[in-house]
């Protein structure tokens, strides 16, 4: 979602036409038909069929993306993903492809990119952006949730804390352990200590992690926590539907605060809890 935020505005103020199969296989559910990132141009899915001579889809685009980086491993004598950026170009079949740490916005890019017939972004998603020039209102609207899902969470928010304002825990788990040497990292006890305190303060409190183990999610059910197992878009516009959201630094709520703040401005409040040492 951030890749998509950051690099809308770069593609659209060059008049750049852009599709992103993953998306519109898998985001058909949250995004709206609008968005730039389900627009899906049929000319240019024919320029892939005939330059590939493969669909153009999620599953093909990482196969081809993979053999790009394949290829320039062993012409350089790589180990595998042992690169930072990879900038190539296939005059022969009028080709860029682009991946790692890029800064996508320079002129050498942009003037790379209008040169070729396609160009192919590929994950790890590294770019360095520029300041987006457009407001981020207009950029967030194209990863704005559909208004059926939005306002039928809305309702079950509201269904299931009745008259106690919704709070989210936002528990980050995994890579956290070690990301930044820990310091973002939290306890059972802690998230457990956090719960009933707002508990305690007229709070429903709701849980968001794809990461609890067994017996916090236990603890944190006894002590009145709400577990939320939505898919992927669900909790992330249950999310957005939140009052307070508390929780390490993330992205994720970040963008979630800033899209709820855009369908309902000054709703939701987001506070990062800080790091340790």
């Amino acid at each position: 979602m951030g890749w998509m935020l950051n690099l809308y505005p770069v593609l659209d103020a060059r008049g750049f036409t852009a599709v992103f199969p993953w998306a519109n296989e898998n985001f058909s559910s949250y995004l709206r038909k609008e968005s730039f990132w389900l627009s899906n141009p049929e000319r240019v899915n024919e320029i892939f069929l005939n330059i590939f001579g493969i669909k153009l889809n999620a599953d093909n685009l990482a196969s081809l993306s993979r053999s790009f980086q394949s290829d320039y491993e062993k012409k350089n004598a790589l180990k595998a993903f042992s690169w930072d950026s990879l900038v190539i170009s296939d005059p022969d079949k009028s080709t860029l492809y682009l991946c790692g740490n890029i800064r996508i916005y320079s002129q050498d890019i942009i003037d790379l990119m209008r040169n070729h017939k396609i160009t192919i972004m590929h994950e790890p998603y590294q770019f360095d952006y520029q300041k987006v020039n457009n407001q981020l209102s207009e950029n967030i609207n194209h990863i704005k949730p559909r208004d059926d899902l939005f306002n039928r969470e809305r309702q079950f928010i509201e269904s299931v804390s009745g008259s106690r304002p919704p709070l989210a825990l936002h528990i980050r788990r995994g890579d956290y352990f070690n990301w930044q040497g820990g310091i973002h990292y939290h306890d059972d006890n802690f998230w457990i200590d956090e719960a009933k305190k707002f508990i305690r303060s007229g709070y429903a409190v709701w849980v968001f992690s794809n990461d609890l183990s067994p017996e916090l999610e236990s603890a944190l059910t006894q002590v009145g926590c709400i577990i939320s197992r939505g898919t992927f878009e669900v909790d992330f516009v249950r999310l957005m539907l939140m009052k307070e959201i508390y929780g390490p630094s993330s992205t994720f709520s970040a963008l979630a605060k800033n899209i709820s703040n855009s369908l309902i401005p000054g709703y939701c409040n987001l506070s990062f809890y800080p790091p340790k040492g």
